[in-house]
């Protein structure tokens, strides 16, 4: 028996000799302070009469709970907390409080000691505020290596297993898996910008990583691991066999070298856990790690890394407008390196017009050694018209990951009036005959520069004049649309002055429209006689011809894209009634009749004597309608007349490609496509209006054929395109 004594006695004070205070609450939100004791022996340990202190009071334990019990048992938690605390409400934990409403006088929140001691034993706990827990409701805990830290939870573990009990044995399977030094961004962007360093939890259960700390090189440059460095705060919670990305997120200390040595190591307080380190970096490629070794792979975030032989290049063109003014039209081009590593890149480029003639040549980068980016910026100045940018990179020394963007184009079109809200009005040239003279009764050309901006006037007029007096009938035209630049060519027919009451002498011409007016002079050689005698036999016989004439005409037309085609019909003697309708059709079949009549897009006008007018008719392709050949037919039927004056031009569905426009020469009534317009004298004073007109030194040789080369032109041009690209 003395024996057993002895033996129990000694077990019993080795068991009070490792009694431990655990866990601690000393700064709640709200509530009441408590301390954790914990028993990890095999012998229970009774604390009948002892007694509690901090640093300033000392206090009694006393019983606070029925039933209740002094014996700690093996293997169990005790709670040790202030009489009428709350957390008595509701616990499944043993308690044991001290004999008034505080724990000593309270726990220190910046400092404090806390001792248990009876008349035999005495153990005793310091604290500040560097071992965590600062004021965020969080608890200290112990650890299993007797080390303290903040717990990962608020409110800490009461009567359970601490949160950070064996956290430093299950960081052993955290490692750093994929380094980001040099982003295409600024290294200290927010994120998901900027450096970021990825984790990796190779263990079987999940890892918390609140608290853990990245550094550099340098001791003193620390990123501690918070929900503000993570995409999302449940981030922080690192699933077995899960990544995760740590981002710099703007912290002003901790920063990864570009080009020099460099370290990254993560740490948990003061023991590191892992640990890398490179030399020189490549802008947009991380450092990676791919079966215990790190090597410079592409950027694979929240993904296993891999060794990529491959690259991806691409160029990008960034213009200032798709339509443009010649002086404002600005192009870059840029070279771009998506993954892999530097390239020697050699890229041509070029500008042709819709002829595929080429217009310009460039050679922004022969053989240059390119890291991430080169840019060109160029300003080519071209004339009115419509191009096509094309660029392409030579052949490439790596294996291109997607080659369609190493062989770009883009269409863009030139317009010296564009976004111009004013009028423009200018006479530019006098066309007068083939002898250079020009004499009383005959007629010649005015070629005008016009461009109408936002203006609701729509008729432009044209005469001569001498010594204040009209010498030559009105030309009148109406320009329909908006912001159109239209060159034209006006006929100007003076008088045949038989009379002789007008000199062999100076006149000037006058051009007015849109609140604007040019002139320019012209000497007057004499008269012919003959004309002033058949004047006399026919001046009431002669009436002027019906003109018709296609102004503006796509050639090419997208499926379920309207467009518009411009028509003038220049009116002879009287007053006259034009009905005009157009349609896509091929075969006998409409393609853009939508179920309805073929005169869907009908306009009636009525015209005066002379007058000139231009009508605007919208053709829209059905939206499944097939890419290919079609026809455009465009129909006038003039007042009840049976028969209709039809115009038919070659047209090209083509899905998302420009539209280009090609004006077209005026037509006389009687057209045919084997004949062309000839040039007329108007004879006597009784016109008033003429209408635009074509000489026969300007005519082509048929305006059809012309259409057609230049369709087929275009046609090529695509098909060249469409082969470059195969």
């Amino acid at each position: 028996m003395n024996r057993n004594w002895l033996v129990m006695l000694l077990l019993a004070s080795l068991s009070v000799e490792a009694l431990q205070i655990n866990e601690i609450q000393y700064a709640p939100f709200s509530g009441s302070e408590w301390l954790e004791l914990y028993n990890p022996t095999t012998v229970a340990v009774n604390l009948s009469g002892w007694k509690f202190a901090d640093n300033s009071s000392t206090d009694y334990l006393v019983c606070c709970t029925t039933p209740c019990d002094f014996v700690l048992e093996p293997e169990e938690y005790l709670l040790i907390t202030s009489q009428g605390s709350t957390v008595l409400n509701g616990s499944n934990v043993s308690i044991l409080c001290v004999d008034d409403a505080s724990l000593g006088n309270g726990l220190g929140n910046e400092q404090d000691s806390a001792t248990f001691f009876n008349a035999s034993h005495n153990f005793t706990f310091t604290y500040d505020q560097s071992m965590g827990a600062n004021r965020n409701n969080k608890t200290l805990e112990r650890r299993a290596d007797g080390s303290w830290g903040e717990s990962l939870f608020a409110g800490g573990t009461p009567g359970a297993k601490n949160s950070i009990f064996s956290a430093a044995a299950d960081y052993q399977f955290l490692q750093l898996s994929e380094i980001m030094p040099d982003p295409f961004d600024a290294d200290d962007d927010p994120k998901p910008w900027g450096e970021w360093v990825e984790l990796y939890n190779g263990g079987s259960k999940p890892l918390y990583l609140g608290g853990l700390i990245l550094k550099d090189a340098r001791d003193d440059h620390e990123l501690i691991i918070s929900e503000d460095k993570v995409e999302d705060a449940e981030d922080l919670f690192l699933s077995a066999q899960g990544f995760v990305i740590i981002y710099r997120d703007g912290d002003t200390d901790f920063s990864l070298n570009n080009d020099d040595y460099e370290e990254v190591r993560l740490y948990y307080e003061d023991t590191l856990l892992d640990s890398m380190s490179y030399a020189g970096s490549t802008e947009g490629m991380t450092w990676g790690l791919v079966e215990e070794s790190w090597y410079k792979t592409i950027l694979t975030p929240n993904e296993e890394n891999f060794l990529e032989k491959e690259c991806d290049w691409l160029l990008q063109f960034t213009l200032n407008d798709s339509i443009a003014r010649p002086e404002d039209f600005i192009f870059k081009v840029s070279l771009l390196r998506d993954f892999g590593f530097p390239e020697n890149i050699t890229v041509r480029g070029e500008i042709t017009d819709v002829n595929g003639d080429i217009i310009r040549e460039y050679a922004p980068w022969t053989d240059e050694h390119t890291i991430s980016d080169r840019h060109k910026l160029y300003s080519p100045n071209l004339p009115d018209g419509f191009y096509r940018l094309h660029f392409w990179m030579e052949e490439l020394d790596c294996l291109e990951y997607d080659d369609t963007d190493n062989d770009i184009s883009q269409l863009f079109s030139i317009n010296p009036f564009y976004q111009n809200f004013a009028p423009e009005l200018k006479l530019d040239t006098i066309e007068d005959g083939s002898d250079d003279e020009v004499r009383w009764g005959e007629q010649f050309l005015v070629k005008i520069s016009v461009y109408k901006g936002n203006q609701t006037e729509s008729k432009i007029q044209l005469w001569a004049e001498q010594d204040d007096a009209k010498v030559s009938a009105v030309t009148t035209i109406s320009l329909a649309g908006s912001y159109r630049n239209y060159p034209l060519s006006l006929p100007v027919q003076l008088y045949p002055n038989c009379d002789g009451k007008f000199a062999a002498d100076e006149i000037t011409i006058f051009v007015k429209g849109f609140g604007k007016q040019d002139s320019a002079t012209v000497n007057v050689e004499g008269m012919d006689s003959d004309l002033c005698q058949e004047v006399e036999v026919e001046a009431n016989t002669k009436t002027s011809a019906v003109r018709y004439r296609p102004l503006e005409v796509p050639l090419f037309i997208s499926p379920g894209e309207s467009q518009e085609i411009l028509f003038e019909i220049a009116n002879g003697d009287g007053e006259h009634r034009y009905d005009l309708w157009s349609y896509l059709y091929r075969g006998k079949t409409c393609y853009s009749c939508h179920g309805g009549p073929q005169e869907g897009n009908a306009q009636g006008i009525f015209l005066l004597s002379g007058e000139v007018r231009m009508v605007a008719l919208k053709v829209t392709p059905d939206a499944k309608a097939a890419e290919g050949k079609y026809n455009l037919k465009v129909r006038v039927r003039k007042d009840d007349q049976v028969g209709v004056k039809e115009f038919t031009f070659p047209i090209q569905i083509a899905i998302q490609e420009k539209t280009l426009i090609f004006p077209v020469t005026a037509l006389p009534e009687n057209y045919s496509p084997e004949s062309s317009m000839k040039s007329s004298q108007i004879k006597g004073r009784n016109g008033e209006g003429f209408i635009v007109y074509q000489s026969s030194s300007q005519k082509a040789p048929g305006i059809l054929p012309l259409l057609l080369v230049v369709s087929f032109g275009l046609l090529g041009l695509v098909l060249w395109k469409e082969r470059r690209k195969a």
